[in-house]
This record gives C-alpha cells, sequence and structure tokens, in this order.
C-alpha cells in the first residue's frame, strides 16, 4: 500500500478507501467488521461513508468497526442529504439541462412532518447533521467533512463558515466535496481565499474509461487547485472487471452493478471495448480489475481509489493495482484502445440525488 497527502495538507491516506453504499444494506456488524479488518490488513488507513446511506446506519456499523483503532484510521462523511427518507424519490437532478436542475418536492415532505430544511449545505443543516453523525459513528471528530454535493440555493460563503467553525470547534479537521464541476469547485475555493476559511481538499469524481471525456474538465481543475481527486466506480459498475456478459441482461441488478449502471454503460460498443481491454489485461499478466485501478490512479489529480469491495478478496486487485503502478506499455495499449472508443456523455435522464 502507499500514502499520500490529501491536498494541501499533512494528512496521510492510503491510495485506497474503503466503505460505500453496500455498508448498512447488506452487511451487517460482522460482516462489516471483517471487511474492515481485511482493509486495515492491505493497509488501507481511510474509510468513507455518508449520513444518508441507509438511513444512517452505515454510519452506525462503520463507526463500530473502527472504533478499536479509530485514532489510527481516517473518516471521511459525506453530508447534505436527508437522513430516514431514502425510499421518497422526490429529489431529482434533470442531468440533461444546462445547467443542470434540481427540482425537490418540498410539499411531499412537509406532510409528513420533515421541513425544507432538513437537506442541503446551509449552516442550519450542517450544524445538526455532524451532531447526529458524530453519534451515529460513536466519535469525536470526523476527519474529513464533505460536502456530497453541489448545492445551488446555498451560497458556497455560508456552507464554508459553517465548516469552518466546525473545524475551530474541533468537530471536523478538513474539509472535501463531491461531485462538483470545475467552475463550483474555484466558486468555492475562491470564497475560501477571500473570506480566510477553511478550504476544499478533495473531490470525489465518478470517474472511469468510459467517463474519461466527460470528466476531463473537474479533473484539470482539481490538478491545477492542487485538490486530490478521490475516484471511484473506477470499474464502471464491475463491467470493467470483465465478469458481464452483454447477453446476459439478468446480471444488470446484481450486486455491485445496479440498474442505474446498466443503463449508462450497457451498451454493445463497450462490450467491445471491455473484450479488447480484458485481453490487454491478460497480456500483460494483470486481472481487468487490476489494470483498470490501475489506470484510473494514473490519471492526473487522481490520489486515492474509493473501494467498496463486499468479500475479502475484493481487496486484492486495487492494491496490485497500488503496489504496481501503471507500466508506460500498459499505458500505450490503453490509449490505443481507447482511440479507437471516444466516448459520449452517459444517459442519465432522472437519477436522485440520495443515490449519489
Amino acid at each position: 500500500m502507499q500514502y499520500r497527502t490529501l491536498g494541501h495538507t499533512g494528512l496521510l491516506v492510503s491510495q485506497a478507501f474503503f466503505g460505500g453504499t453496500f455498508i448498512g444494506e447488506f452487511e451487517d456488524e460482522t460482516s462489516t467488521r471483517r471487511l474492515v479488518d481485511a482493509a486495515w490488513d492491505a493497509g488501507i488507513n481511510t474509510f468513507y461513508s455518508a449520513d444518508a446511506y441507509h438511513n444512517g446506519r452505515a454510519e452506525e456499523l462503520l463507526g463500530q468497526a473502527i472504533r478499536p483503532r479509530r485514532d489510527e484510521v481516517n473518516l471521511l462523511i459525506k453530508a447534505g442529504n436527508r437522513v430516514g427518507t431514502a425510499d421518497a424519490p422526490t429529489t431529482v437532478q434533470d442531468w440533461n439541462a444546462t445547467p443542470r436542475r434540481v427540482e425537490v418536492d418540498h410539499a411531499f415532505y412537509m406532510k409528513r412532518g420533515i421541513g425544507p430544511t432538513s437537506r442541503g449545505l446551509t449552516r442550519k443543516h450542517l450544524v445538526s447533521a455532524v451532531e447526529a453523525s458524530l453519534k451515529r459513528l460513536g466519535t469525536d471528530y470526523i476527519d474529513v467533512y464533505v460536502a456530497h454535493f453541489f448545492d445551488p440555493s446555498t451560497p458556497a460563503e455560508e456552507t464554508l463558515h459553517a465548516m469552518d467553525d466546525l473545524v475551530h470547534q474541533g468537530k471536523i479537521l478538513y474539509v472535501g466535496c463531491s461531485q462538483t464541476a470545475a467552475w463550483q469547485l474555484y466558486r468555492a475555493l475562491w470564497a475560501s481565499e477571500i473570506n480566510n476559511l477553511v478550504s476544499y481538499q478533495s473531490q470525489q469524481i465518478h470517474y472511469n474509461i468510459f467517463e474519461r471525456d466527460a470528466r476531463r474538465e473537474q479533473l484539470a481543475a482539481a490538478d491545477a487547485a492542487g485538490v486530490s481527486v478521490l475516484a471511484f466506480n473506477a470499474l464502471a459498475g464491475e463491467l470493467l472487471a470483465g465478469t458481464h456478459a452483454r447477453d446476459d441482461d439478468s446480471l444488470r441488478d446484481t450486486m455491485g452493478f445496479r440498474r442505474r449502471y446498466a443503463d449508462m454503460y450497457w451498451t454493445d460498443e463497450n462490450f467491445d471495448l471491455i473484450e479488447e481491454f480484458v485481453s490487454i489485461a491478460g497480456a500483460f499478466g494483470r486481472t481487468p480489475s487490476s489494470l483498470a485501478y490501475a489506470w484510473t490512479l494514473a490519471q492526473p489529480a487522481v490520489t486515492a481509489l474509493n473501494i467498496g469491495p463486499r468479500v475479502v478478496d475484493g481487496f486484492a486487485p486495487a492494491v496490485n493495482a497500488i503496489d504496481t503502478p501503471l507500466l508506460p506499455e500498459e499505458d500505450l495499449a490503453i490509449q490505443h484502445l481507447l482511440e479507437r472508443y471516444p466516448t459520449a456523455p452517459p444517459t442519465r435522464e432522472r437519477l436522485t440525488v440520495e443515490s449519489l
């Protein structure tokens, strides 16, 4: 395992983070502890989750699992979504609109006794959310507190002032963001600089071979600013692991490959690319997963991979990619492959914010 500093801080993080949405959905206390122990044994010292994952259950299980070594690990927690209403499909994004349009049916929640301030990046919500997360996690502080999404209804200054106060109170140590556009990242960094506030040190980005062009501006912006990119979904819903067949539609809803990923990536052209990618991996003595991870780590500004294996052996491909970085000849072979497969924006018609 290799370690890198996060952004402009001195915080050393492993090049693989473990956590994600499976904790609390399929994993119980015993299996979560087993996976956390396996991650630690693999050299992973950084774990992530979000307050809204499975109505807070993910935080509870992760907090219990890391408790024996709490001060030895880094904990990254995302905030901004509602907790306890994940089954209500009333918050949507129109990914095809310019700029992206966000709709929230506040009346739906008000009828159920839930006010509009139960989500977002306002001071009111963040102050409440961090206290709830600390309680669920069973800890006194969060190492990296992350804005789960860009909130167009809240000024960046308000969010950063609230986060700055939480840093001074010792409840959080550093801050980051997730899935922000290049201009949104720089708007926040500018607000931090002119107001002398804590600034984003990391950004989680949905990134893989199929989305390389759609994310290019985000990576370039983070690279220029010295913000660490934490890449997630590097296997494109496990398609790049080479374990799915194009003619087996039943696999679309299997573990690790949700329907939304199928809608984004399941095309004949992508499967053509995958077949050649698997052959390249075999020619270099790698598994397809290891090669996909190594390629992602080799991209500008990418500091770490966000991974969420459900079995102990699932850490091996990421560890191999970290210990054996992408070779020049591997990079060249992949470049030649990708030149023949230009990417198009992924299809996301109405994706719920809570699912990100």
